[in-house]
């Protein structure tokens, strides 16, 4: 399980990371803690998944990923 600091900070940016983060393969379960002020990302994925390929996605859909 990894978690990152990120500024997805509504439903509709949640939306925006949705596809992208359910057909990354390896990725099993994940949520957004939008009321967390640091907008906690938690990813459960299948051993061998990179926390980089995680952040990778995230960024590339234009939103601020960091390990926490």
């Amino acid at each position: 399980t990894y978690k990152f600091k990120t500024n997805i900070n509504c439903s509709g940016c949640v939306a925006k990371v949705t596809p992208a983060l359910n057909q990354l393969e390896g990725v099993l379960n994940w949520e957004v803690d939008t009321n967390n002020p640091s907008k906690i990302l938690k990813v459960e994925a299948e051993e061998g998944v990179p926390a980089q390929a995680v952040k990778e996605v995230v960024r590339g859909i234009g939103f601020i990923i960091e390990e926490e």
